[in-house]
């Protein structure tokens, strides 16, 4: 897939680093629980653990800010 050099150059901009796959280690390990604790929860064994789990995790401040940043890219489904 080729990328638009001005929009990567826009989305490294707003993310902050140089590469734009370069995520923090605790980022990653946080959207990797939230991917976990989602899946556990649509599944038939799911409760009210994994929910709160998920609760936590997209309060945190270092999630909060990705998405936001995302968000102002365009990068993320719009909110009904």
């Amino acid at each position: 897939m080729r990328h638009n050099k001005k929009s990567t150059t826009k989305f490294r901009k707003k993310m902050g680093n140089d590469e734009p796959n370069n995520l923090p280690i605790s980022l990653q390990a946080k959207l990797g629980s939230i991917c976990v604790h989602v899946e556990e929860m649509l599944g038939p064994t799911g409760h009210e653990f994994d929910r709160a789990a998920i609760e936590q995790l997209l309060g945190d401040p270092e999630v909060v800010d990705f998405l936001e940043k995302m968000s102002d890219l365009g990068l993320l489904p719009v909110k009904r």
